[in-house]
């Protein structure tokens, strides 16, 4: 299973293996009980401290990259609004979201959920739901 999170505070998007302020590399790591650790990749340096993820959201990778609107490859997160193409099939605005009762990542359309079926020819991230609300449509979350 992929390990990979983000987390948006309210104000910045934080990812992993994203260099901090100091210049350390760190990444998010989830304990055995749940709660999300900020851990340090240099050996020498300490174990992170718990992240309140009660005052943001928590985000996991799917493990697939896209390319975004300007080509460049990258990770797709639950939370990302992306333009899907299905073949024989206009293209349609998708939500990404983890199903909490399953835990497998979902495309929300207007009339209800679809299995992730997103590659690097057929999809593009616009954006997240959360630095950019402006594409999630506030009736239907998503739009075809």
């Amino acid at each position: 299973m992929n390990n990979v999170f983000r987390v948006w505070d309210g104000v910045r998007m934080w990812y992993s293996r994203e260099a901090s302020e100091d210049g350390d590399y760190r990444e998010f790591v989830l304990g055995m009980d749940g709660t999300l650790m900020e851990h340090s990749l240099d050996p020498l340096r300490a174990e992170g401290e718990s992240i309140d993820t009660a005052a943001g959201e928590v985000m996991h990778s799917t493990g697939r990259t896209v390319k975004d609107a300007d080509g460049n490859e990258r990770e797709l997160y639950d939370g990302d609004i992306v333009e899907w193409r299905p073949e024989q099939s206009k293209p349609m605005i998708c939500e990404i979201s983890q199903k909490e009762d399953s835990g497998a990542f979902m495309m929300h359309i207007t009339w209800g959920w679809l299995p992730l079926a997103v590659n690097k020819d057929n999809t593009t991230i616009l954006g997240n739901k959360y630095e950019n609300p402006e594409l999630v449509d506030k009736e239907t979350k998503c739009q075809a």
